[in-house]
């Protein structure tokens, strides 16, 4: 008889059944049923510790690389048959303590025992078995697995073959002897061989190892799941395998301190950028420190007190201060000052944050630290660099500017020459946008200027203009504006570099110039008409008395020489304005600076030849110098008086009053040791330019306290003359009780340069009037004065009253 291979199981007991002798069959089947019955434990036993043994390579995988939900998976698969009813997985954590890892119930099925972790053995309570085994590796406890079986199964089982058994005995009594030997080798072998490499791969540990599949039977499926899972479990050690070799590959190669804690701040991991960075090798702090080991204690027990402030806790200086924040936030990045073994101290950038297990359990800290030595030694440089740069800009004398053209953001350097140009801080103009700047620009000036900025930008070529631009205070000034564009690798302009200088004064002295030329063309033109009518009146009379002729021809021969001589003149004016003209450049920008540099050196000749010279040669020295620093101040008065003229006047209600008091506190040091009587009338507001003004008031007290020197007692009086209905002026004088001056010159008191005391008795230049004529002329207003010699002086001056004031003047 032959037993199918590919059957099965209950094929192949009937073909053997068929086949057995049913005397010795029956005779078996009462031993069967007897020994079945009294070994329903000890086989549901075995099969359990079968079942326990099988699991032994997955349980320790999945709790060795904490996968409860993988542990959780694999019980279930007890579903399949009646005989386990639950599960249950513990795990053994580093203290000797056990936690339930995963589980198994069957559906409707209340576990009979506690979920009390037992001692390993088998325990029978009623028709329930308990089966306890503690997985071991190397001598330690992994975990615990708990199966309750089920003998009421066992039995049901029995007392259903035991019917089947009882109606083929009574059938099949002749084949039963038959193929006992063919049943052990269809099913006794193969359980026995599977059994025998579950056994091999939980003692060797080798997933590569697969089971024999003989057959295409429950068995043979078994054999075929069981290699399944083995493959399975083998791609997955692979694939972990290989993740923590990127990991550590990746932590290694890094050059970033990689460092891990437990929650207890015991170090877990210390790549090797953390060694070199801090000196320590792995087995010195793995397990055995915490990262307080390279931290400073006062920048701990300080950002322990900030933490208390600001989370309203106490935290104590230790780990506690670094991960308190990331324990339930987000990752905290802080610079922080490290403590090399060698007592080395360096800077470092900390990101610390917290490491999670899948059910989002703390399970540890993890540090990344880069090391900023590097980086703030970069960065002082870079200030150092900027600090020399700003020097050397301010140094110049101009606004430098860096213009992104795309968003028109710009920024300016030179503090002193943005403050003498606009009027503004560095800080306050940095806000001024590019908008914000075209409208400083002076109306009549800016489409120009725009457009000129325009069409340089458009095509890159480098960008010039003159314009004025508005200070602060609300005058303005004539500006040069130079900039070149640069362009990005497309051909785009991108950035505009430039500067801007005050050429106000430039442009006054050629302004002033350019008048000078037009007033002596201006007399050439009328000495021209002047001749031409002459010349007709002479030839009206040639027609009126022709018997003259003689006369007449000599006449004209003398008008014609006159006509030459005129010519002439007009030559020597033209030569004498090229003349003024190099003069006044000369006064801005030659004289000016080879004077200083004489004056200059005068000074160091004087400073060197101090002690080495006789007296009558030192003299000759300091009288030098005194003389180019009188010349020098003769240069800048004639320069201030010229620019009087050229200023535009900012017209607006002035007081008086307030004038004459800003300029005696000024001139209040420097006539501490002298005895002054002030007499300060009231002083009504007028309408006109306020810098002007108090250049006025600043000159006329100026002489009045320096020409009362020689009085124990100067007496200076200031107010204003009684007005008479319709005026809307105002008389202003200024009286004092000093050396006055000679009446008979007073047509050269308020000249350029006139001067009618001896300098080396009263000081000057000989201009102060001759400019406090010019700007009260320039606010349509007359100067004169009174005076006589030892006798003090009074100048007089009228200003047009402001409105507010001329309300309270007389009516007409």
């Amino acid at each position: 008889m032959t037993v199918p291979r590919n059957g099965s199981i209950q094929r192949r007991v009937t073909s053997a059944l068929f086949g057995t002798i049913a005397i010795a069959l029956a005779l078996m089947a009462s031993g069967i049923a007897f020994y079945e019955y009294k070994g329903a434990e000890p086989r549901l036993r075995a099969n359990l510790d079968l079942i326990a043994e099988s699991l032994f390579t997955t349980v320790v995988s999945t709790v060795d690389f904490n996968l409860p939900s993988v542990a959780t998976e694999t019980l279930a698969r007890f579903q399949a048959g009646p005989m386990i009813q639950a599960a249950r997985l513990y795990k053994h954590d580093p203290g000797g303590t056990m936690r339930l890892f995963a589980e198994y119930s069957q559906l409707g099925h209340t576990p009979v025992f506690s979920s009390i972790p037992r001692p390993d053995g088998f325990l029978v309570s009623g028709d329930a078995a308990l089966l306890t085994t503690t997985y071991v590796r190397n001598g330690t406890p992994v975990a615990t697995l708990q199966i309750e079986g089920s003998l009421t199964a066992v039995r049901r089982r029995l007392v259903e073959s035991l019917r089947v058994l009882g109606l083929g005995f009574l059938i099949l009594l002749l084949v039963g002897a038959a193929v006992s030997h063919l049943l052990q080798r269809s099913i006794s072998r193969p359980l026995r061989k599977l059994a025998e490499t579950a056994r091999a791969v939980s003692t060797t540990e080798d997933v590569r190892l697969r089971a024999e599949v003989d057959s295409a039977d429950e068995i043979g499926q078994l054999a075929g799941q069981f290699n399944t899972m083995l493959e399975r479990l083998a791609e997955r050690d692979r694939r972990i395998v290989e993740a923590y070799a990127f990991q550590t590959a990746l932590v290694e190669s890094t050059g970033v301190a990689v460092i891990s804690c437990k929650p207890d701040g015991t170090v877990l991991t210390f790549n090797l950028a953390a060694e070199q960075m801090l000196g320590y090798s792995r087995t010195e702090v793995v397990g055995k420190a915490t990262p307080s080991l390279w931290h400073l204690e006062s920048e701990v027990r300080q950002r322990a007190e900030e933490l208390t402030r600001e989370l309203g806790r106490t935290i104590e200086p230790g780990f506690a201060v670094f991960v308190c924040r990331v324990s339930h936030g987000p990752p905290e990045i802080r610079e922080w000052t490290w403590l090399h073994r060698d007592g080395t101290r360096f800077p470092v950038q900390l990101v610390v944050s917290s490491m999670r297990d899948p059910e989002g359990r703390l399970v540890g800290f993890c540090g990344l630290a880069t090391n900023l030595t590097e980086r703030k030694k970069a960065e002082e440089s870079l200030r150092a660099s900027e600090h020399r740069y700003r020097i050397v800009v301010d140094q110049t004398g101009q606004m430098v500017y860096d213009l992104d053209v795309k968003t028109g953001v710009n920024l300016w350097f030179g503090a002193s020459a943005v403050r003498q140009i606009t009027g503004y801080t560095l800080e306050e103009f940095q806000a001024v946008t590019l908008q914000g700047w075209s409208e400083m620009i002076h109306p009549d000036d800016r489409a120009a200027a725009l457009e000129n900025f325009d069409q340089s930008c458009a095509a890159g070529l480098p960008y010039s203009a003159l314009y004025r631009f508005r200070h602060r205070d609300g005058s303005y000034r004539v500006i040069q504006d130079l900039g070149v564009f640069l362009r990005d690798e497309s051909g785009r302009v991108v950035q505009m570099l430039g500067v801007m200088s005050d050429v106000s004064q430039r442009v006054e002295s050629a302004e002033a110039i350019r008048r000078l030329n037009i007033e002596l063309e201006q007399r050439v033109r009328e000495r021209t008409a002047e001749l031409g009518r002459r010349v007709s009146e002479v030839e009206k009379l040639n027609a009126d008395q022709r018997g003259l002729m003689q006369s007449l021809a000599s006449s004209q021969q003398n008008a014609d020489r006159a006509a030459a001589r005129l010519q002439q003149a007009n030559s020597s004016l033209l030569i004498a304005n090229q003349e003024l003209e190099a003069f006044s450049y000369s006064v801005s920008h030659d004289l000016r600076a080879p004077l200083r540099n004489i004056t200059g050196f005068l000074e160091l000749l004087e400073r060197r030849s101090a002690g080495l010279l006789d007296a009558e040669s030192a003299r000759y020295v300091t009288v030098v110098i005194g003389e180019a620093r009188r010349m020098g101040m003769l240069i800048d008065d004639l320069l201030t008086f010229s620019r009087i003229g050229r200023s535009e006047m900012n017209l607006q209600e002035v007081s008086i009053e307030a004038l004459v008091e800003e300029v005696r506190h000024e001139m209040a040091n420097d006539v501490t040791d002298r005895t002054l009587h002030w007499t300060i009338n009231p002083l009504p507001r007028v309408q006109g330019d306020r810098t002007l003004l108090r250049q006025v008031i600043a000159n006329l007290l100026g002489n009045a306290v320096k020409f009362t020197r020689r009085r124990p007692v100067a007496v200076i009086e200031i107010g204003v003359g009684a007005t008479r209905p319709g005026d809307t002026f105002l008389t202003f004088y200024v009286r004092d009780n000093g050396a006055g001056f000679n009446p008979k010159y007073l047509d050269k008191l308020f000249g350029v340069f006139q001067r009618l005391h001896n300098a080396r008795d009263f000081e000057g230049t000989g201009i102060g009037l001759a400019n406090v004529k010019r700007i009260i002329t320039r606010h349509g207003g007359r100067v004169w004065a009174e005076g006589a010699v030892d006798k003090g002086a009074v100048f007089y001056f009228t200003l047009p009253a402001s409105p507010a004031e001329r309300t309270h003047l007389p009516p007409a």
